[in-house]
C-alpha cells in the first residue's frame, strides 16, 4: 500500500514539474522578438504540450494499472489461504481414512488367523 502511495506522488511531482515547465514554455512565447523566434517557441511549447498529455495519460494508465494489479494479489492471497485450510482438511481426512483402514484390517485380519489356525 505504501509503495502504491509513493509512487502517486512521483506521479503528481512529475506532474507539477511538467506544468511548471509548460508555463515556462507558454510565457516565452509573449516574449518573442522576431517571427522566426515565435514560431520557433509556439513549437517547442506545442510539442512541450503534447509530451504533457502523453506523460500524463499514462501515468493515470500505471495508477490504474498497479491498484488492479494490488487488487488481484489481495485476492490471491485470500485465495492462497483459503486452498491451505482445505489442504489441512484433506490432509486431516486422509490421515483419519489411513487410520480407518488400518484399525478395519486389523479387525478383519483377527478372525481370519483365528479360522486359519482352527482348520490346520
Amino acid at each position: 500500500m505504501s509503495k502504491t502511495k509513493l509512487f502517486e506522488i512521483k506521479v503528481v511531482s512529475t506532474e507539477i514539474f511538467i506544468g511548471i515547465l509548460l508555463l515556462i514554455n507558454f510565457i516565452e512565447i509573449f516574449f518573442a522578438f522576431s517571427l522566426e523566434d515565435l514560431l520557433n517557441k509556439l513549437g517547442v511549447f506545442v510539442i512541450s504540450l503534447i509530451f504533457t498529455v502523453l506523460v500524463i495519460r499514462s501515468s493515470l494508465k500505471e495508477i490504474k494499472r498497479r491498484e488492479e494489479l494490488e487488487k488481484l494479489a489481495n485476492k490471491l492471497a485470500k485465495a492462497s489461504k483459503e486452498l491451505e485450510g482445505a489442504n489441512k482438511e484433506l490432509q486431516r481426512l486422509d490421515d483419519a481414512k489411513s487410520e480407518f483402514l488400518s484399525i478395519a484390517s486389523h479387525q478383519l485380519r483377527t478372525p481370519l488367523t483365528v479360522i486359519r489356525g482352527m482348520s490346520r
